[in-house]
């Protein structure tokens, strides 16, 4: 799976994102594999007129209980949350 999202909040016209990406395949494995969790909520539904509002995602032992014996090593995170956002705690 290739996901590419842009972000856009000022709404701008004919703005090139100048990206891109090389995919280079081979035959040859790797010794490690890598891999994706994603957490969070499918639908957020914030009151209406909130001054704050508090997410709480958990990845559960009935999620963690799968993760291989041998553990993992975290190369990457990366926090979304467009214009809706302002704070992690």
């Amino acid at each position: 799976m290739l996901q590419i999202h842009y972000d856009n909040p000022s709404g701008e016209i004919d703005v090139d994102p100048g990206s891109g990406f090389r995919l280079t395949y081979t035959d040859q494995l790797r010794p490690y594999d890598v891999g994706v969790l994603t957490l969070g909520s499918v639908e957020i539904v914030i009151p209406p007129n909130s001054k704050s509002y508090h997410i709480k995602n958990e990845c559960p032992s009935e999620c963690t209980s799968k993760f291989p014996g041998s553990g993992l090593t975290i190369v990457g995170n990366g926090f979304h949350m467009h214009q809706v956002g302002n704070a992690f705690l």
